[in-house]
């Protein structure tokens, strides 16, 4: 609203897009990967591919985002950004099962606990970005910070149990 100057109706339109591009993504990449381990492609290569992918597909929309200076583009990209993010999250929870068997419960709290972490630091730190440096640069370093979680996917092995 503040940067692309949308009233307060259109802004209530318009924030639903991600929300529906996450849905969409979620359900079809459940459906996708299900065939690909079906076909004899591994879990390793399915989900940490899947998981990788989602986050530089963000990543790089989010700064695409950050250089569209039409609002319906802005929508757009951020609309494919946090889309992506359901390659991820469908890669995440199902590794979560696959790797904490009998006790998926507990990696998934722990899953949980450190992404909430995040969630808790990210308005402070968007926000000092913003102020001090506006929504772009505040938007690009969150879009930065996506290269080091596709690096972490390739230290996750989903094929293998943690416990």
């Amino acid at each position: 609203m503040e940067v692309h100057k949308f009233s307060l109706a259109k802004m209530g339109i318009w924030a639903a897009a991600p929300w529906i591009s996450l849905m969409a993504v979620v359900t079809l990449c459940g459906h996708y990967s299900d065939k690909l381990l079906r076909s004899g492609i591994s879990q390793n290569m399915v989900k940490t591919a899947t998981g990788a992918a989602g986050i530089l597909l963000c990543a790089g929309a989010l700064y695409i985002s950050t250089r569209t200076a039409d609002p319906m583009m802005n929508v757009l990209w951020l609309s494919v950004s946090l889309g992506s993010l359901g390659l991820t999250m469908s890669a995440s929870w199902s590794s979560v099962i696959s790797m904490g068997g009998k006790f998926a419960g507990s990696v998934s709290g722990w899953m949980n606990f450190w992404g909430n972490i995040g969630g808790v630091l990210a308005p402070t730190v968007t926000a000092w970005f913003a102020t001090n440096y506006g929504w772009q640069a505040a938007l690009a370093a969150t879009a930065v910070t996506g290269i080091c979680g596709a690096i972490a996917w390739f230290f996750v092995k989903p094929d293998k149990a943690i416990v």
